[in-house]
């Protein structure tokens, strides 16, 4: 049978009136007779979009009615089509030109530059699938990103689809052999958001252009809010104590039009994020906001215009520029998430100099480096991808990736690592792996899957979004329908007392403001707030996880003892010939001996990987490593074996003449003088504390003994340390992390909360929950008393908004409490809010 549009007086349309599913009506006698599931609008000829159902085919007229249905069914709402009463809009379909530009995104050597072939276990079998970045604009909260993932999650041949809401980056992964990447595009763009790949530049300039326009947007609203105020002063005294008729004209008209630009400008955001969630048939908060400064604004206009009892231009305003404000610091704290990732593909180099057959050198791009390659890095370049030393020797800070600060020397055979420096000279290297499979690229991968990890009350929270944003919406409508029938002199005034009522400003403000004042707390301490997240889940913590280098010690080398082997000898003569063979030397090593040496020393020359020899005073020196000294005396390593075992955590550096072997020098990082203290103190608020380092057993051990940490892991990688950390995360523990590396990054972004310190690398300080400024232990205990102190506030401030909200609604149902009533109590439950919440400073 056909199905045929409903007339207006129908309440029932197509085949809900005959009590029919509405699948049943897809049976037609010819095609050219199919409507549109969802919209039930003809379906055109040339298009066969199908969704199987319940062992039914449903037809759809384009990708939006198809999008649209298929997230209805799919989360359990059949019962939209059966109860529906009109007919269904079409979403707004995407362009010819948009979507030639987005299917070029399936050009091979387009998609190349963002895309990656990965492994996924499908139905028990491992299918290649491709896997990228794409970077979503229009998210305004968690129920944008539930709809995005229900509704891509459900397309045919998408693997996976997360949403990370702080940087509004999500990871797509995909059979190419079911769909392409192109639609996964049409299918964001089908219900209302844009998306493009991820590409750092380009991401980069729009999200400046956000900013400035949201600081503009801004501006607009928070003068519009001050003098509005000031104009409503005179008019609220006025209504108590009187006032003459043309200045109350005067002042309305001034307030519509200071109040006009913040409505159609600043507010624009809150209303077209409302049309189209209106259109996707999805509830956010935009639109009760939307909802209460539009009406509002009217209901003030109309006043204005042809007489009255109140305006509200001053809450619209108000109103206004917090919910701007608010959303301008989310979206500071978003850039700031994506500008690390930036940071941390920047450590890659752009070019490589690879060696041809013949012997020729050629300058290439790094992404063009293919395994195999053979390539120089000289000194003081970083290298382009991981490989192994094929000649020569060197030693490499990698730093960045471990946290480690000593140089790695490396021989033929060994490994060098992507975004590593080499310090010294010039080697070649085969290319191991491309650069978008290295080591570093394996970090940032495990950085975004941290990044995207949402908690169980996260995920319940993107769930119940739209469905408190019904219940507010549907309680108003119910107001208005009686009063309406009732009242209807008074309906408007009620209605809209209740929308204010049930508009949560001081519940919205309880932990913000609470937030707010804590946070600025923890800066005076020296703590600073980078996550909003940071503060509530700093006050749970039960477990702190901490690196050694850069952490727990100063992460600088100092001079600990020396032991010499031949009497006559003295330290200060042994740091003359040291510090005059290391001034030579730009190993870190050499930097404690700078300040010795009271003679030049000459023929130097530096070893690589062992040390430096040279002639001091005529006499010929080395200094370096043990296989270094044993070239000239073999016995020196029965001397050193021979020496104190309480120095074994120690570093070891050997100096020796041609004739003799004369000392072993120790050096040692300094335990922070704080970390001991903070240690206990920890231990007797019960939060119980643990190393991760990369650094060997015989260092960690001793340092953990010092401190009094009794768990401990040592030459652990970052992988290692997550999963470490997953483990006491499975224990259901709250756990910080607390670190200085770039190795550290991913560890931290899986961890509850985490802390950089303040001399961390700027890409661990960006991806930090929060940074100690100061370098300051101390400052950890205090920013966990002031934390729990916080959410002892917040509690207070929500059972009072709670409150509040519980007995002023059922009176403005009642009509009890008229508009201006209503905007006045709403403005002091958020006072009573904010002077509680500044108590945190205290």
């Amino acid at each position: 049978m056909q199905v045929t549009p409903a007339s207006p007086q129908d309440k029932m349309s197509g085949p809900e009136a005959a009590g029919m599913r509405p699948e049943d009506s897809q049976t037609p006698t010819s095609e050219k007779d199919l409507t549109c599931y969802h919209c039930q609008l003809p379906i055109p000829d040339d298009l066969n979009l199908k969704t199987e159902h319940d062992g039914k085919q449903l037809r759809f007229c384009c990708l939006g009615c198809q999008a649209v249905a298929e997230t209805i069914l799919g989360t359990g709402l059949t019962a939209f089509y059966q109860y529906r009463n009109e007919k269904l809009t079409k979403p707004e379909l995407l362009e010819t030109h948009k979507k030639e530009e987005l299917h070029l995104y399936d050009r091979e050597d387009i998609s190349k530059e963002f895309t990656e072939i990965v492994e996924e276990r499908i139905d028990g079998e491992f299918t290649k699938c491709v896997k990228t970045r794409i970077y979503v604009e229009g998210i305004t909260c968690a129920a944008c990103v539930w709809l995005l993932e229900q509704h891509l999650n459900q397309q045919n041949g998408v693997v996976q689809f997360k949403i990370n809401h702080s940087t509004q980056i999500a990871t797509a992964i995909w059979n190419p052999e079911l769909t392409r990447f192109s639609d996964l595009l049409i299918a964001i763009h089908g219900i209302g958001y844009s998306a493009k790949p991820y590409q750092a530049n380009e991401i980069d300039e729009l999200q400046q252009k956000q900013q400035k326009q949201a600081i503009f947007r801004l501006g607009v609203a928070g003068i519009g809010t001050m003098q509005n105020m000031m104009l409503a002063i005179p008019l609220y005294v006025g209504a108590l104590s009187g006032i003459s008729e043309e200045f109350l004209i005067l002042f309305r008209w001034v307030s519509l039009l200071v109040a006009t630009p913040v409505v159609l400008y600043s507010a624009k955001p809150f209303f077209e994020a409302a049309l189209r969630d209106l259109k996707t048939r999805h509830l956010t908060m935009d639109v009760p906001v939307s909802l209460a400064i539009g009406c509002a604004y009217l209901a003030s206009a109309w006043v204005t215009l042809f007489g009255g009892a109140e305006v509200y231009f001053d809450s619209v305003c108000m109103f206004t520029f917090f919910l701007l404000l608010g959303r301008f610091f989310e979206m500071r704290t978003r850039f700031k998430s994506t500008l690390g990732i930036r940071k941390l593909q920047q450590l890659l180099p752009t070019s490589a100099t690879r060696i041809a057959p013949d012997g020729t050198e050629h300058v290439i791009a790094a992404k063009e480096v293919k395994i195999g390659d053979i390539l120089h890095i000289k000194q003081g370049d970083t290298a382009p991808c991981d490989g192994t030393v094929s000649e020569g020797s060197s030693s490499f800070d990698e730093s960045a990736l471990t946290g480690e600060f000593i140089p790695v020397s490396k021989k033929a055979g060994d490994t060098v690592l992507a975004g590593t420096i080499n310090v010294e000279q010039t080697i070649s290297i085969c290319a191991s792996k491309e650069a978008n499979h290295s080591r570093i690229s394996a970090i940032l991968d495990i950085l975004q899957d941290a990044l995207q990890h949402k908690p169980p009350l996260a995920r319940q929270a993107d769930k119940i979004a739209s469905y408190f944003v019904a219940g507010v919406l549907l309680v108003a409508t119910a107001v208005a329908v009686y009063w309406g029938l009732n009242d209807p002199d008074h309906a408007f005034a009620i209605t809209l007392s209740v929308l204010v009522i049930t508009c949560p400003c001081a519940l919205s403000l309880a932990t913000p403001t609470t937030l707010t004042a804590a946070t600025d707390k923890l800066r005076e301490i020296g703590l600073l707030i980078v996550k909003g997240h940071a503060i509530e889940t700093l006050a749970k913590t039960n477990h702190i996880v901490l690196d050694k280098t850069g952490t727990l010690t100063e992460g600088k080398l100092t001079l600990k003892k020396i032991k010499t082997w031949e009497n006559g000898v003295t330290d200060t003569e042994i740091l003359d010939v040291v510090g005059a063979l290391e001034r030579h030397s730009n190993h870190p090593i050499a930097s404690v001996f700078r300040t010795f040496g009271k003679h030049p020393a000459s023929q130097v020359q530096i070893v690589n990987g062992q040390g430096v020899e040279g002639v001091y005073q005529s006499t010929r020196y080395r200094i370096g490593n043990q296989r270094f000294i044993s070239d000239w005396h073999p016995s020196a390593a029965t001397k050193n074996d021979q020496s104190d075992e309480s120095a074994s955590h120690l570093i070891e550096v050997y100096l020796a003449s041609e004739k003799e072997f004369l000392a072993t020098i120790f050096l040692d990082d300094n335990i922070r003088k704080d970390a001991v203290p903070v240690i206990r103190a920890l231990h007797t608020q019960r939060i119980k504390t643990y190393i991760l380092s990369g650094d060997r057993l015989e260092v960690v051990q001793p340092l953990a003994d010092q401190l009094g940490i009794e768990n401990y892991k040592a030459e652990a990688s970052p992988e290692d340390k997550l999963n470490f950390l997953k483990a006491l995360q499975s224990e259901h523990n709250i756990v910080t992390m607390v670190g200085d590396g770039i190795n550290d990054v991913p560890v931290m972004a899986g961890a509850n909360v985490s802390v950089a310190m303040g001399n961390a690398r700027d890409f661990t300080k960006v991806n930090a929950d929060s940074i100690l400024m100061n370098n300051d232990l101390a400052c950890l205990e205090q920013s966990i008393h002031v934390s729990r102190k916080s959410q002892q506030i917040i509690s207070q401030n929500l059972a009072w908004a709670l409150s509040y909200n519980i007995l002023a609604l059922p009176m403005a149902v009642m009509g009890m409490i008229p508009p201006y009533l209503a905007a006045l109590g709403m403005s002091l439950s958020s006072l009573i809010v904010v002077i509680n919440a500044l108590r945190v400073k205290r």
